[in-house]
């Protein structure tokens, strides 16, 4: 998604209900595969060869990741991108209004760099160019 600092949505976001989705999913779609790969492979073909069952093995929790854990992260992806067009166009409309009633009251200098630095802005670059030592 372009968004207007070049960075994914997905980047400090905090939500831990699809970072544990995704590694559930990942955990699930591991025991899946896995069995079907016993079901279907091991067991019929009476595959006994240890470094063969190994990198099967291997492969099934590969496959969970990319497979499972890879539609949990594009759904995450899709949620996000919505989450964020929904607020960027909240903002907007916040925005407009700021302008049109004009500008808020002025503050202290000394108060607005001490209110920058205690700002945490995830998925977006700190702007260092503003920030005063």
């Amino acid at each position: 998604m372009a968004s207007d600092y070049g960075m994914s949505v997905l980047v400090g976001t905090g939500d831990n209900f699809w970072s544990g989705l995704y590694v559930i999913s990942s955990t699930v779609g591991f025991v899946i595969l896995l069995t079907l790969l016993y079901v279907y492979y091991i067991t019929p073909f009476h595959i006994e060869i240890w470094w063969h069952k190994g990198l099967l093995y291997v492969i099934c929790m590969v496959a969970s990741v990319v497979i499972f854990g890879g539609s949990v992260v594009v759904l995450w992806h899709n949620w996000e991108k919505q989450s964020y067009l929904k607020d960027k166009s909240n903002n907007e409309n916040v925005d407009d209004k700021i302008h049109q009633n004009g500008s808020l009251a002025p503050k202290d200098q000394s108060e607005d760099s001490v209110e920058k630095s205690t700002v945490v802005t995830y998925g977006s670059r700190p702007d260092f160019k503003g920030m005063s030592l």
